[in-house]
């Protein structure tokens, strides 16, 4: 009756089999009926796995980050408390996972706090208008910082405020309006 399926009983008898399938089912029941909680961790796995990316490709001075983004989307959608504490863990985890050293992360890490805590106050504006604000005045106090604290360090840090920049307004204009949908 079974003809061909012999090899079948020799994995059924293998354990991992089962939590294997066990854990499969509860991520697809978990992407059914809770698709806002799965779009916000695939948020902070992109955080972490961008970080990790741009630091093993030696691509630290190109803007390439998604933190900005899910910071303001988090906040947005979870409000201002949940916001601060996202951008602060999301920045955390993107210096950790990137390996970024430097005295600049003094003010970067607080920034993302209260950007997260921002987006949550203003969430009722376009989630484009938002996200570009926000990303444009972060980089407008981290160059100031910059050219304060260290003589010469803009000139290093303006390559990566503009890549930064026009990366997160495309991400805002065409990949945040799908994601806040998952969201909420």
């Amino acid at each position: 009756m079974l003809e061909g399926f012999e090899h079948l009983t020799e994995y059924s008898k293998n354990p991992r089999i089962y939590w294997t399938a066990g854990i499969i089912g509860m991520v697809a029941a978990g992407v059914f009926f809770f698709t806002e909680y799965v779009a916000a961790a695939l948020l902070v796995a992109g955080v972490a796995l961008t970080a990790w990316t741009v630091n093993q490709l030696g691509i630290k001075t190109v803007g390439i980050e998604l933190t900005t983004l899910s910071t303001v989307l988090i906040g947005a959608v979870y409000g201002p408390f949940i916001g601060a504490v996202a951008g602060f863990g999301l920045i955390l985890l993107q210096v950790i996972a990137g390996q970024y050293t430097g005295g600049y992360i003094i003010w970067v890490i607080p920034s993302y706090a209260v950007a997260g805590f921002a987006a949550g106050f203003f969430s009722g504006r376009d989630i484009f208008v938002l996200g570009a604000a926000l990303t444009v005045g972060m980089q407008v106090v981290f160059a100031l910082l910059s050219s304060v604290t260290s003589l010469g360090s803009l000139d290093r840090y303006l390559p990566y405020a503009v890549t930064n920049t026009g990366f997160n307004l495309v991400l805002f204009y065409y990949f945040a309006p799908l994601m806040l949908e998952l969201m909420v």
